[in-house]
């Protein structure tokens, strides 16, 4: 070997390398390609909401627990009144509210755990964020779609909602996007906040301001002017105006609704119409599903830029 050209050109390569002043100039900044880096961050993700039952198997617990008990509470309630219509509409949309809170608040302490060790590696530049946000997104979703289902066949037939098969599919896919968006809120706040504790009083926060203009509490037309946008802005308008357009299209059934004018005779599906001022629309339900996707991806966007240029670390 000490005769070689082998060592002769490791021992200018060394002497070139040792120079005082030279500059290591690399192609990339990191090791792995960014397809590599997401496959690996998918494998780890996928491996750590595995280990991880406290969180998912409590959740799971509390979907079947929530969709028993709301469901329970307007087990089978006829559809005959006005009221009836009122209340149906209601009990969805408290248990909507009801399960996106505790969805938000239980990821926190999750992501809050894991971005402790996301700044020890990301530092060590052994990935980028948005691989790694991209693969937190993707490993969630498998637990979402079941814990979701699971929700949405108990509580649904507990109900009795309307039993087209098409219009439990579309109660699904809100409710599923719905919680979705509640679940990321939480990644992106245990994210971007300097701490779990600031998260967790910002999440209800967001979550109210959501359910306040969403148009159920307040109807679109009597929004001030100077907050219509927030009607716009809340993703809790288009779960509920998907799940009232779809469920109650095509139901004729004659109920007597009371006027300033007395006793008048509506459809089912008129007054749900009348109720929310004619903007809740069936012909939006598939714009609906667009916008809380928007929603998701948004998020997840946001998630990923907080991860690269927040810092909450004192070394």
């Amino acid at each position: 070997y000490n005769n070689s050209s082998l060592k002769r050109i490791n021992d200018e390569r060394t002497t070139e390398l040792t120079t005082p002043g030279y500059k290591f100039e690399f192609e990339n900044d990191f090791a792995s390609s960014f397809f590599v880096q997401v496959s690996t961050l998918l494998k780890k993700s996928f491996r750590n909401y595995w280990r991880s039952p406290n969180y998912n198997l409590t959740r799971i617990m509390i979907s079947i627990f929530v969709a028993s008990l709301f469901g329970s509470v307007y087990a089978r309630a006829p559809l005959i009144t006005q009221s009836d219509v009122i209340s149906r509409i209601s009990i969805v949309f408290v248990a909507i509210i009801f399960s996106c809170v505790i969805n938000l608040t239980s990821v926190l302490e999750v992501i809050a755990t894991e971005r402790a060790v996301f700044y020890r590696e990301q530092a060590a530049n052994m990935y980028r964020p948005i691989p790694y946000a991209l693969s937190f997104t993707v490993a969630e979703i498998p637990y979402l779609i079941f814990s979701t289902l699971l929700f949405s066949v108990v509580f649904y037939f507990t109900v009795g909602l309307d039993s087209e098969p098409e219009k439990f599919w579309f109660f699904w896919i809100y409710y599923f996007l719905t919680i979705g968006i509640a679940t990321f809120t939480g990644q992106l706040l245990a994210s971007a906040a300097p701490n779990t504790e600031t998260a967790a009083s910002l999440g209800p926060l967001v979550l109210q301001l959501w359910n306040l203009f969403c148009g159920f509490l307040i109807s679109p037309a009597n929004i001030p002017n100077y907050w219509s946008f927030m009607y716009w802005l809340s993703p809790f308008h288009y779960c509920i105006e998907g799940y009232a357009a779809t469920q109650f299209h095509g139901n004729n059934q004659i109920i007597q609704v009371a006027t300033t004018k007395g006793q008048i005779s509506m459809t089912v599906e008129a007054y749900a119409s009348s109720y929310f001022g004619g903007e809740y629309k069936y012909s939006n339900r598939f714009g609906d599903i667009v916008a809380l996707v928007a929603f998701l991806v948004a998020l997840n966007i946001l998630r990923a830029l907080s991860l690269k240029y927040l810092r909450y670390i004192n070394r």
